[in-house]
């Protein structure tokens, strides 16, 4: 088992944008430009500032009008069908998937409506009522769909209307394998082809750096002995997981959370000296500070987040977790979806490594 550097000096805390916590009988848009922005993103009509609350039952509605929520479990409570489908409309739009209805959530609730009630020539307020359910009806007969007046996947792929955001991309396994002609992904830019390793064998990676995550780590600072040229403070990692990580971390803008990292890609030359400066890494014991040539960021597949600094168990019954941390709580709840995983000992350390103590 290859066990990782813990980050230094991490930092608690993290900015987090205006979303909060829905009520069970009100869920709130606290501005304006919040809606104003999303329904610009969809290429629809502006909505009008009063339109801009909506009930939790008025939710409901929406997202049964967009399918991810049977109208038969329209009861005005926040139960688990409730939850689940907030949950898979969140991961359409590229957001923090916490099941909550808060202010950007409900923002993109009204857009997408918009944009459907735009098709079917019902008016435009963003809400799914009696008026826009028939007339998603009448527009799914008139052109041979099933008459159910939601516009799940089937009817909006006809009405040409998005229903996900592009949102990244997956782990391209496996990850221990030359990574040279492996383009970065969007969001990402190319810093060419570098060493990396795994399992002590030298291979070559190109390398990316995620435009926007900003980074701590030597590797990504100018000036540093370990810099990598054009990273420019934005954090590195393997063309064979820059889609995962471009995407997690879009995730997290789009939800108006701020993730940073302590590290990322690390040069066997760090990795050494790292080593040297650990008097147990000196002596063969590897718990704290990996053996150069076996960290998974010495292969570009693991990043330290900034933001949390528990240490756990070294299974995933006993893991390390950091409920008080926004950070922790968001990787948590998405991270997986990406094929990014926490190694179970340490809460910042977020990496693709398939594995039983991956959690």
């Amino acid at each position: 088992m290859n066990r990782q550097l813990a980050p230094i000096s991490p930092m608690r805390g993290m900015s987090r944008g205006s979303a909060r916590t829905a009520s069970p009988g009100r869920v709130r848009v606290g501005a304006a430009v919040a809606v104003l922005s999303a329904v610009a993103a969809l290429g629809v009509g502006a909505a009008a500032p009063a339109q801009a609350a909506v009930s939790l039952k008025q939710a409901q509605f929406n997202l049964a009008g967009l399918g991810y929520l049977s109208y038969g479990r329209i009861d005005g409570l926040n139960g688990p069908s409730t939850r689940a489908a907030v949950r898979a409309f969140q991961a359409d739009q590229c957001m923090d998937a916490d099941g909550t209805v808060g202010e950007r959530t409900s923002a993109r609730l009204v857009a997408q409506m918009q944009a459907v009630q735009g098709v079917v020539g019902a008016a435009r307020d963003g809400r799914n009522g009696p008026g826009t359910r028939a007339a998603i009806a009448r527009w799914q007969t008139s052109r041979g769909l099933t008459a159910d007046g939601a516009a799940g996947g089937a009817t909006m792929a006809r009405m040409k209307i998005a229903r996900t955001r592009a949102c990244g991309g997956k782990v391209l396994t496996p990850i221990n394998k030359d990574a040279s002609s492996v383009p970065c992904a969007a969001g990402t830019r190319d810093l060419g082809v570098h060493p990396a390793y795994a399992s002590g064998r030298q291979i070559p990676a190109r390398l990316c750096a995620v435009t926007g995550l900003k980074s701590t780590s030597e590797e990504s600072r100018r000036g540093s002995t370990y810099y990598v040229k054009g990273a420019d403070g934005d954090a590195i990692v393997n063309a064979r997981v820059s889609g995962a990580f471009a995407g997690l971390f879009l995730a997290a803008q789009n939800s108006g959370i701020r993730l940073t990292a302590a590290s990322s890609f690390r040069t066997m030359a760090h990795q050494k000296a790292l080593c040297q400066s650990n008097s147990l890494c000196r002596k063969g014991d590897y718990t704290f500070v990996a053996k150069p040539g076996t960290s998974l960021h010495q292969l570009g597949a693991a990043i330290d987040f900034a933001g949390t600094s528990r240490k756990g168990g070294s299974s995933c019954a006993s893991r390390a977790t950091d409920s008080g941390s926004l950070t922790w709580r968001f990787l948590e709840r998405n991270a997986r979806r990406f094929g990014i995983k926490q190694y179970a000992p340490e809460s910042w350390h977020w990496d693709a490594l398939q594995a039983s103590n991956r959690c």
